[in-house]
């Protein structure tokens, strides 16, 4: 950390930049989530399957980009890489909730 001549700590801009890029990164990942849950979770609406694998891929894709450290649970995979699959099998409803995905 740099300081100015009177003890203020100096900020990067690129820092804030990239904290506040990496924080909206977050969110969008954990919204993204939250909606294929909610949807997978759903048995009384036809889901548009082709929207939800392009959301899911999109969303895979964003965690491992901007967080290329992170591992992505085995649980995590199977939503954003499968659920698409069963619900497609499923009639595009979605498998209700309690279900869990193999």
């Amino acid at each position: 950390m740099r300081y100015a001549a009177g003890g203020e700590p100096v900020v990067d801009r690129r820092q804030v930049e990239d904290r506040d890029t990496k924080q909206k990164e977050f969110g969008d990942i954990f919204l993204n989530l939250s909606a294929l849950v909610k949807v997978l979770n759903s048995h009384k609406t036809k889901v548009n399957v082709l929207r939800y694998k392009e959301l899911s891929m999109e969303t895979y894709k964003l965690i491992v980009t901007a967080f290329p450290w992170c591992h992505v649970p085995e649980s995590i995979h199977r939503v954003l890489a499968h659920a698409w699959e069963r619900i497609e099998g499923n009639d595009s409803f979605g498998l209700g909730s309690g279900t869990k995905i193999q």
